[in-house]
Formats: C-alpha cells, structure tokens, sequence
C-alpha cells in the first residue's frame, strides 16, 4: 500500500489494494472498515479516468486496473 501511495502512476494498484482490503474486511465481518476502503476504492479509480467512473465494483474490473505488479 505505501508504494502505491507514493509511486506516480499507481492508483489502479491502490484501488485494486483498497478494494481487496474492503473484500476481507466484509468477511471478517468489519462493516466500519469495509465501508471506509470501499470509499477510499471508489476516490482512487475515480482520479483515474472518468470511463471507470460507472463500471462495477467487483474483482474483475479492479484487475484491469493494474498493469504491472508491485513485488
């Protein structure tokens, strides 16, 4: 998560961290955590191009959000 907040370029790797991050907070259950990184899901994919803006929220569409991997 960190070099995804730093890095330029990176904010599909955010979005793609938040929105797995919110995944395994609702099957915790977390609702308070869930519900801030779903927020913070849809800030991250939203600075990334408005076509994004209306897709689903759901692993498939996030996964297209990363063009490299961090690791």
């Amino acid at each position: 998560m960190a070099i995804s907040e730093t890095s330029l370029g990176a904010d599909g790797q955010l979005a793609r961290a938040y929105y797995k991050l919110s995944t395994i907070h609702a099957d915790a259950p977390k609702t308070a955590e869930s519900t801030e990184f779903k927020g913070a899901t849809e800030e991250a994919r939203a600075r990334l191009r408005l076509s994004e803006k209306d897709t689903p929220s759901e692993e498939p569409e996030f996964a297209k959000l990363n063009p490299f991997m961090l690791w």
